[in-house]
């Protein structure tokens, strides 16, 4: 179509700065496409017993699970409604310490 690429170096398809500067960038901002940006995070937690706290999320807290990895079990992802929460126990069970401990008054 005539005027399709307007604004557009034919080889290379990236904006013709002259046309920004000229003030026509809302040709450019058509060919952005608009598709909203999501984010989402899973923590990942150290916990003493894998095989205890993900059995303590799917009974008590809705979450459920797929599979253990490792043989002792030592990793899972527990998920729900779009959560998914990892779960990992160490070598060396107890050994899972507080960044900090805080003295009860």
């Amino acid at each position: 179509m005539p005027g399709e690429n307007a604004g557009l170096s034919t080889e290379c398809k990236r904006p013709d700065y002259r046309t920004l500067a000229e003030g026509r960038w809302h040709k450019i901002l058509r060919m952005i496409p608009m598709t909203p940006m999501t984010w989402s995070v899973a923590p990942y937690f150290i916990v003493n017993d894998v095989v205890v706290t993900a059995n303590f999320y799917r009974d008590k807290l809705g979450f459920h699970y797929e599979r253990f990895w490792g043989d002792p079990p030592c990793f899972c992802m527990v998920q729900r409604s779009g959560i998914v929460i990892m779960l990992s126990q160490l070598d060396t069970p107890g050994s899972a310490r507080p960044n900090r401990t805080f003295a009860r008054c």
